[in-house]
């Protein structure tokens, strides 16, 4: 009976054992596979994040991985971005709007400020973009991506905030009521409305042509980071909510059109270009001059081919031009 049983104990020990292996073997097998797909991920990251013009990004950037029926303009409403910010980081992507399932997209959420008076909101045509500076300014700042006037309709200078509306009505001006007769006289609060659930209405008695210029919000999200409105810069819905509870009546506003924007940070310069289009550009830009007006002892720190690199990529990221940073450069060929 002794003896019966150690068999028994004995098959029971030897089949604990050989399931013991099968279950390593199993997870042995899946550890290998993770490994060789995490490997075959990482090495898509790196291609798709490179193109024969554009130097290689940082792997601490963000990324964004397409899931399936993704739409681009709601990817750049979850992220605070625009589309157009989108296009112009993103070389690597052919079509825009038929996003492949799996495709990486670079998230450009790096910014430098507007090289001009950190004061209240700055706003820059060029990118486009608005910029908050607290009253306490201790160097941080909100920004938000917006949509502007078409055709130069913005007005460039110094304004202020004048009033502020919850929920607004509008009174489309008579020359916006002859493009479109169907337009009533009042457009009353309500997903109609173009202004959104929120304005600040900026004002100079002895300059007209600040009348009728609002920030405002929209009931078009997709039209954030275009030159579509008639002069007014509008905001997504939930940036207009969270500038409309930032800023104070009086609060000032600097329009400009700064495609140029360079910054020092820990010893490394940094230059983020906004260029509509560099092959049709007139002339080229007054890089050098720009940069030296702004950074000490340039001719020391810029490696002005990297620069001129830089301006020619035109994507709207804050890139490193310092001299002697090893920054990678890969090319891939193009089909």
């Amino acid at each position: 009976m002794r003896h019966l049983l150690k068999h028994k104990s004995l098959e029971i020990l030897v089949t604990s054992c050989t399931k013991f292996i099968i279950i390593c073997q199993k997870c042995l097998i899946t550890a290998i596979s993770f490994m060789f797909y995490s490997g075959m991920v990482l090495l898509s990251i790196i291609f798709l994040s490179i193109s024969s013009k554009a130097f290689t990004k940082d792997f601490s950037d963000s990324y964004y991985v397409i899931g399936e029926n993704d739409d681009v303009s709601e990817v750049a409403m979850k992220y605070d971005i625009s589309v157009n910010e989108l296009i112009y980081s993103n070389p690597n992507i052919e079509d825009f709007h038929n996003l492949k399932e799996g495709e990486l997209l670079y998230l450009p959420l790096d910014r430098i400020p507007p090289n001009s008076e950190k004061e209240g909101i700055v706003i820059n045509l060029a990118e486009p973009r608005l910029y908050y500076f607290p009253k306490k300014n201790d160097g941080k700042f909100q920004t938000f991506p917006i949509a502007v006037g078409s055709d130069q309709k913005t007005p460039q200078g110094k304004t202020y905030i004048a009033r502020k509306k919850k929920d607004p009505y509008w009174i489309p001006p008579e020359s916006i009521r002859q493009e479109n007769l169907l337009l009533p006289k009042i457009v009353f609060s309500g997903p109609e409305n173009p202004l959104g659930t929120r304005a600040l209405y900026v004002e100079d008695k002895f300059d007209k042509k600040w009348e009728n210029i609002m920030i405002h919000g929209t009931n078009n999200p997709s039209s954030i980071g275009f030159s579509v409105s008639h002069g007014c810069i509008r905001l997504y819905p939930q940036d207009i909510e969270k500038l409309f509870d930032l800023v104070d009546l009086k609060t000032a506003v600097t329009i400009l059109n700064q495609p140029l924007k360079v910054a020092e940070i820990d010893d490394e310069v940094y230059l983020e270009v906004h260029l509509e289009d560099w092959e049709e550009l007139e002339e080229e830009p007054d890089i050098r001059g720009f940069i030296c007006s702004n950074i000490q002892d340039c001719n020391e720190k810029i490696d002005w081919q990297k620069a001129r690199e830089v301006v020619k990529q035109n994507s709207g990221v804050p890139t490193i031009i310092t001299k002697n940073y090893e920054f990678e450069q890969i090319e891939v060929e193009e089909n």
